[in-house]
């Protein structure tokens, strides 16, 4: 990769520290899903933009690159909620929660 490293977004937390919150963030995400179920959206959206914005930073920092497909998930997850669609709620659940797993194993 480039030597162009971005400023850090983390407030300069150690990468261990980083990494430790982005797990955290996964357990809480997944945590989410009986409130998917059960159609408490405003649970599911404060839960999600409460956690989600630091696990952005931090797979940014991490990773050097933006999770624009993270990003795009959490975006439809949040309209589904807004329409209160159980369906596209449930599978845009799934689609963040796999994408939100695979960025966050994809940092070495």
């Amino acid at each position: 990769g480039g030597g162009g490293r971005s400023p850090s977004a983390g407030g300069g937390r150690p990468p261990a520290e980083q990494k430790a919150r982005l797990t955290r963030a996964v357990k809480d995400f997944n945590d989410l899903e009986p409130f998917v179920k059960k159609g408490y959206w405003l649970e599911v959206q404060s839960g999600m933009r409460r956690k989600m914005g630091y696990a952005r930073y931090d797979i940014e920092n991490l990773s050097g690159k933006q999770p624009v497909d993270l990003v795009q998930k959490f975006e439809a997850l949040d309209l589904a909620c807004r329409a209160k669609d159980f369906d596209g709620a449930a599978a845009a659940y799934a689609d963040a929660k796999e994408a939100l797993a695979s960025a966050v194993n994809g940092l070495a």
